[in-house]
């Protein structure tokens, strides 16, 4: 009787979740596609709303370039967040603390705060930066101008490229170092231990922050309202504020707003099928233990056997401490000698006195 009820509970909270999902989900999604189909004034169905919603093309190059932005977004919030991601949880590097508060303001921030302190920095008159050049140079005018989509495009990068961040890091901190320590030993560098093992195990996060990225990017109203608008371009969800002025056409903005749900779709899709095509798979005991610091061993010329190790981290080499990251040469030694870095080990015993 007791399993009885545990299961019936279970069940009441699973249809719980499903209807709150239907509730808050599907049922937005599916007025909005119906209303797609719908005429606004008999409610019949029609094909005109996507018509009218594509008929024109300053509607289509709006479309354009929120798809140009958002992957240019992605893809810079890739460059400078899985390296960071990378020095974090990979390395020793000094100041994460730093980092991560940096990391931290970024979201305390909205977007479209963001984006007025650029424009004070960067705009094209009385920008601060312009100022400074101007005033340095006696040029007429400066190089920095905010209002482009290049700009546009880093402004939503920097407050976006935190999700490539946090989503990277999560996931290289949850994946053992053990392969990347076989790498190594096989005689694999830092880069291409990292290109070949370590980001492809991360490959998922990656992706999925990808993602988040280019869909945050193409659904921001604030930073394209401020800078967009004044630099004479379009993008859809201005275009979709556009829509709603006197009289609203609320069933061309719903015809207007399919494109986004469909590559929405897409990417994920295309996720899915990257994601199951690599099949990369850590398998881990119950700790994770990551080496920040290696220590490589290899045999020189003439038996000498040679060290080399990271700068950050101290090496005994036959019972001497060794402060200076480098290579060493172990020669005339006793029969046995201990090269150590406080994570990796290693005794070698001499054989006939060679």
């Amino acid at each position: 009787m007791a399993s009885d009820r545990s299961v019936d509970k279970s069940l009441v909270v699973w249809l719980l979740l499903i209807a709150l999902l239907l509730l808050l989900v599907v049922n937005p999604l599916a007025r909005l596609l119906w209303a797609s189909f719908e005429d606004p004034e008999t409610g019949a169905f029609t094909l005109d709303n996507y018509a009218a919603a594509y008929g024109r093309w300053r509607y289509v190059e709006a479309l354009i370039n929120s798809v140009v932005i958002g992957l240019a977004v992605a893809v810079v919030c890739t460059v400078f967040g899985v390296p960071m991601a990378w020095a974090v949880s990979r390395t020793d590097m000094p100041g994460k603390g730093l980092v991560w508060a940096a990391v931290l303001g970024t979201f305390i921030m909205p977007n479209y705060l963001g984006a007025v302190a650029w424009i004070l920095m960067a705009g094209p008159n009385a920008g601060w930066l312009n100022r400074i050049y101007t005033g340095l140079t006696g040029a007429a005018g400066g190089p920095f101008n905010v209002y482009s989509m290049t700009g546009l495009v880093l402004v939503i990068a920097c407050y976006s490229f935190p999700y490539m961040f946090v989503f990277t890091r999560s996931a290289l901190d949850l994946i053992s170092s053990e392969m990347e320590d076989a790498a190594s030993t096989l005689g694999a560098g830092a880069l291409r231990t990292t290109l070949r093992v370590t980001l492809p195990l991360a490959l998922p996060a990656i992706m999925g922050a990808f993602i988040v990225s280019f869909l945050e990017a193409i659904a921001l109203f604030g930073a394209p309202a401020l800078i967009a608008l004044p630099a004479r371009f379009q993008v859809m969800t201005t275009t979709l504020w556009q829509m709603f002025e006197f009289p609203p056409r609320v069933q061309v903005a719903a015809a207007y707003a399919m494109p986004l749900l469909l590559i929405t779709v897409f990417l994920f899709w295309l996720q899915y099928k990257i994601i199951a095509r690599k099949g990369f798979v850590a398998l881990t005991g119950a700790s994770t233990k990551i080496n920040k610091r290696q220590l490589w061993i290899e045999a020189g010329a003439g038996g000498v056997i040679i060290g080399r190790f990271s700068e950050a981290n101290p090496v005994q080499v036959g019972g001497r401490l060794i402060q200076s990251g480098g290579q060493i040469a172990v020669d005339r030694f006793p029969l046995d000698v201990t090269l150590s870095n406080g994570e990796m080990s290693l005794t070698i015993h001499r054989v006939d006195g060679h």
